[in-house]
């Protein structure tokens, strides 16, 4: 006869797609462990583990044969009797550095059955870098329901009505959002299932990412991480950043030269970065660095090494911008680092703006900028730029186009045009 002190935990890991080596998922609490079965259709594995009532502490554990490539952290977990209770467990990659870019979400814990006007104990587990300050905000379908503290990581919920609620919680930190939904059903009356955990485990993979700087014939991963060209300033090396699997939403991509160069980022993308490289002026063997962290923290780190020759500085040089901003119903407006801020004409509400752009040196640019002060930021492009963008629904002002561009040694070029929006 089974003994109604205990519960039983069902568990379930959910596979990214770059992480086929794993061969089995491990779980323990107290002094039992339970492995999981592989579900091809799913892409998840999953299974069940019976543990005593009250509190303990929950660890998955991710293997490739006897070798442990991933692990979560330890989980505290309320096993009741009554309830079965779902949890979800990220299992972070063990064969990447740690390292942490916005917050990091690690477990779940809920009912999904709790009797009509009893409390029902939800909990979520997130992890923000540097300990940054984390808020958090429970909602319910059900308008009648109430939370005894909707702005705290555990929180006690309740329901007069029976039927289905949806959940949501939202958790915060330095502009990031992490967003879980569940459903838990409220009965009117009568015993609830024997209690147990439902365990969510998600392996999240590193991310695979090339690496390359054409001009002196590098590339990484690949089996000669030593570039076949030197180089030596003022030249410059034009490089590419491609992510083609994250392992979980896009995060940051950092670039370094061990020997000092600089890196300009031309064009960014969801999927990469594109720019160009100025070496050092001194000789040496610099390690290029490209340094891909994802959503979770995990990073995939690419160094291939480049010969840096003795160089000289570049010429100091500001970039020269020569560009046309078009106004509907206006003649060509010539925008232009050497000319005051041109008067481009008037337009209305929902028109469409344009403007091409070319930079002179063309393969020296740091960073470049394009903000309508009534429209705000725009979207960048790479090699010459051509942007559109609509004119917003504001009242009568008079709007300011303006283009910033900053080379590698630092030096910024500017130009501007003004247009007048009229009346709707």
């Amino acid at each position: 006869m089974r003994d109604l002190t205990e519960g039983r935990a069902a568990l379930h890991i959910e596979l990214a797609a770059a992480v086929e080596a794993i061969t089995r998922v491990t779980v323990q609490a107290a002094d039992r462990s339970a492995e999981l079965v592989f579900d091809p259709i799913e892409r998840s594995f999953d299974g069940t583990i019976v543990l005593p009532s009250g509190a303990q502490i929950l660890v998955a554990r991710a293997f490739a044969e006897d070798t442990l490539v991933g692990a979560s952290e330890p989980l505290p977990i309320e096993v009741q009797a009554g309830t079965i209770t779902p949890v979800t467990i990220r299992i972070l990659d063990l064969t990447s550095e740690p390292s942490s870019y916005q917050p990091v979400f690690q477990s779940l814990m809920f009912p999904t059955t709790v009797a009509q006007g009893a409390q029902a104990t939800f909990s979520i587990s997130v992890i923000a870098p540097d300990s940054d300050p984390i808020a958090y905000t429970w909602s319910s379908s059900c308008a009648n329901s109430a939370f005894s503290d909707p702005a705290a990581a555990t929180t006690d919920w309740s329901s007069p009505s029976e039927g289905t609620c949806t959940i949501d919680v939202v958790a915060s930190s330095d502009g990031f959002q992490i967003a879980q939904r569940f459903s838990i059903t409220v009965l009117s009356s009568g015993q609830l299932p024997s209690g147990g955990v439902d365990v969510t485990g998600v392996f999240v993979s590193r991310p695979r990412a090339r690496f390359s700087v054409s001009t002196v014939d590098c590339l990484a991963p690949s089996e000669d991480l030593l570039c076949r060209n030197a180089i030596s300033s003022p030249a410059v090396g034009a490089y590419q950043v491609t992510v083609f699997d994250w392992g979980a939403l896009p995060g940051a991509i950092e670039l370094s030269d061990s020997c000092g160069g600089r890196f300009g980022t031309f064009a960014r993308t969801f999927d990469g970065v594109r720019g160009f490289w100025r070496p050092s002026v001194q000789a040496g063997v610099c390690l290029l660095t490209a340094r891909v962290t994802n959503s979770a923290g995990v990073v995939t780190t690419l160094a291939p090494a480049a010969v840096v020759q003795d160089g000289a500085p570049p010429v100091a040089q500001a970039p020269f911008i020569n560009s046309t901003l078009r106004i509907p119903g206006n003649a060509a407006c010539s925008l232009r680092s050497s000319t005051p801020t041109a008067a481009c004409g008037s337009t209305r509400p929902g028109q469409t703006v344009s403007l091409s752009l070319t930079i002179s040196p063309g393969d020296d640019e740091g960073s470049v900028v394009v903000t309508d002060d009534c429209a705000g930021p725009l979207p960048q492009a790479d090699g010459v730029f051509s942007l559109a963008w609509a004119v917003p629904a504001i009242a009568p002002r008079t709007c300011t186009v303006t283009i910033q561009v900053t080379n590698l040694a630092g030096l910024t070029g500017q130009a501007s045009g003004q247009y007048q929006i009229t009346g709707p």
